[in-house]
């Protein structure tokens, strides 16, 4: 299965909510799935994607967008040593240790 279809993966990328704090809505994959098509083997950033989307707006595409560039600014994807992935600050190294607390 892509990358881009594992919960994980496209759940981290809007931490698991939508712009109101709502459970992520299941769309995000949709619109996930079709940045990645869309844009495959290149960088995605944020604004210019916004940018584009104010030429050719899918609405929810932008909203996921949206909620994307909010949640990782200044912030990038990180393997786990368990498999899974996380954001982190953009200057983590890799001997930094990564905690999760839960309940923030």
């Amino acid at each position: 299965m892509a990358h881009y279809l594992e919960a994980g993966y496209w759940r981290t990328l809007a931490a698991n909510k939508d712009e109101k704090g709502s459970l992520a809505p299941l769309w995000f994959r949709d619109s996930c799935k079709q940045l990645s098509i869309r844009h495959k083997d290149e960088d995605l950033h944020t604004k210019d994607l916004l940018l584009e989307g104010r030429k050719s707006n899918s609405g929810p595409t932008a909203k996921f967008v949206l909620r994307v560039q909010v949640v990782t600014w200044k912030r990038r994807l990180a393997p786990m040593m368990d498999g899974s992935i996380g954001l982190v600050p953009k200057g983590t190294r890799m001997e930094d240790r990564v905690c999760v607390v839960f309940g923030c």
